[in-house]
């Protein structure tokens, strides 16, 4: 829940960063999160963080993997327009 709030803090006071999340909790309480979140691509001439948020496959698995979760699938794309992952 933390993660959540830490996440949408960080949208709502960084406008470089266009976040869509979906969460799905079963009735057995395991559930599941898909994240999709994006940044033009000259936001990553300094670095691989823009606003908190990591566009390194190394860094985006070690700040969203823990005991309670694991990422099944991650991919980073980019355009001319946006860096999504």
């Amino acid at each position: 829940m933390r993660l959540i709030i830490f996440l949408m803090s960080v949208v709502l006071f960084s406008g470089c960063v266009n976040l869509t999340q979906k969460t799905v909790i079963n009735f057995d309480g395991s559930g599941t999160m898909t994240l999709n979140y994006a940044t033009k691509t000259n936001n990553l001439s300094i670095g691989d963080n823009v606003g908190g948020f990591y566009f390194s496959e190394s860094k985006i698995r070690e700040t969203y993997t823990s005991e309670n979760s694991e990422i099944k699938n991650l991919k980073i794309e980019n355009s001319e327009k946006d860096s999504l992952v």
